[in-house]
């Protein structure tokens, strides 16, 4: 497994910013939200086998989760 960069987190840092003002209702930026958000919920459901494509959904909510948490500074490993 690859350790993430910096620039890793500086896009996922935007993309959250990206998600506080689609949650405020802004456009456009809750449109984009939603169709990037559409968008990595099929990836993960694509890498997923037959029987677990209904937790592509608890899947990316854990990763955007964890995400957070490390990027508030609180890692749980």
């Amino acid at each position: 497994m690859q350790v993430p960069t910096m620039d890793f987190f500086r896009v996922i840092q935007l993309w959250f910013e990206l998600v506080d003002l689609a949650a405020r209702g802004q456009q456009p930026y809750a449109e984009n939200a939603q169709a990037i958000a559409v968008n990595w919920l099929q990836w993960i459901e694509d890498k997923l086998e037959d029987g677990q494509k209904e937790q592509a959904t608890s899947l990316f909510a854990e990763i955007e989760g964890r995400l957070l948490l490390k990027i508030v500074g609180s890692d749980v490993g």
